[in-house]
């Protein structure tokens, strides 16, 4: 059999508090960034390419 000689070795350290707090804090500072200007054309550019596409398809398929 293989038992474990230490059970260290299958448990993990938990965070602290601190540590949550640490990452709850540098999540809001990244959620709070505004979005950049490329990303909202590039997604506005590429939703317009898909709804003309769908059209077009539309039109053709009839």
């Amino acid at each position: 059999m293989n038992a474990p000689q230490h059970s260290a070795q299958f448990t993990r350290r938990l965070p602290t508090v601190v540590e949550l707090e640490q990452t709850v804090e540098a999540t809001r500072a990244v959620a709070n960034r505004p979005e950049p200007l490329w990303l909202s054309a590039t997604l506005t550019l590429g939703v317009g390419i898909v709804f003309v596409a769908l059209v077009v398809a539309r039109a053709w398929l009839g």
